[in-house]
């Protein structure tokens, strides 16, 4: 009597679904117009902000004619003037640098510190797990941009400071983001098998856990963006 086998299912593969959706996501991208148009935009933004970086600006962003106040568009005012006689293309320029400069680090250090947190909770679970889930929660009971309000006013006005108010305001997202897959991730074969085998904490961070976990993290680095060029925005007008 012959008994059939049946083909095996494949084992899941963390890091090859990671890269199979960042390649979907981008297909899908290119083939919408949509993505296009709101990717381009993107790219002329940021370089009419870094433009100015560089010093190509008709006019410096403070500098004042009041002779010449809420002028309408011309050859040497773009987008005109405002009640002091600002140059507004030019003052546009440096808001965008300052945003771009403020919104990079935040989400740098939020990314930082919520996947290091999320990591480990996800990884060590127990009590570390406890006390970081636990802290995470606790910055979630207050709205971000209230901690970031409180945290500025501690620290005083500034660019790193701004950076720093909002990324400790992000950072429980990333942290809670980045728990779920690592805890998936740790219970994987290949993982139990590297542990088994003496592979050291690191490299089964390193080279098996964090690969697993970018795809998330790229996605969430691209929203934390926008969301900290809104907070930023909010903690300027407050």
């Amino acid at each position: 009597m012959s008994v059939s086998v049946g083909t095996p299912e494949p084992a899941f593969d963390p890091v090859g679904s990671a890269q199979s959706s960042r390649r979907s996501i981008l297909r899908r991208l290119w083939s919408r117009g949509n993505g296009w148009a709101g990717l381009i935009i993107v790219v002329a933004m940021v370089l009419l902000g870094l433009v100015s970086l560089i010093g190509i600006q008709p006019h410096g962003p403070n500098d004042q004619d009041v002779y010449h106040a809420l002028k309408g568009p011309s050859s040497s005012h773009f987008f005109g003037t405002d009640s002091f006689g600002r140059d507004v293309f030019s003052r546009v320029q440096h808001g965008i640098l300052l945003s771009l400069e403020i919104s990079v680090i935040a989400v740098a250090i939020c990314t930082v510190v919520g996947t290091l947190a999320g990591v480990a909770a996800g990884f060590f679970g127990g009590v570390v797990s406890a006390v970081l889930m636990g802290s995470a929660d606790l910055l979630f009971a207050v709205p971000s941009i209230l901690l970031a309000l409180a945290i500025v006013t501690a620290l005083g006005p500034g660019t790193l400071d701004s950076a720093l108010a909002i990324g400790i305001g992000y950072a429980p997202i990333f942290a809670r983001v980045v728990r779920g897959p690592v805890l998936a991730v740790r219970e994987a074969d290949y993982v139990k098998a590297g542990t088994v085998l003496g592979f050291s904490r690191r490299r089964l961070l390193f080279r098996h856990i964090l690969p697993a976990v970018s795809g998330v993290l790229a996605v969430q680095v691209t929203l934390a963006l926008g969301w900290a060029i809104l907070t930023e925005a909010s903690l300027s007008f407050l």
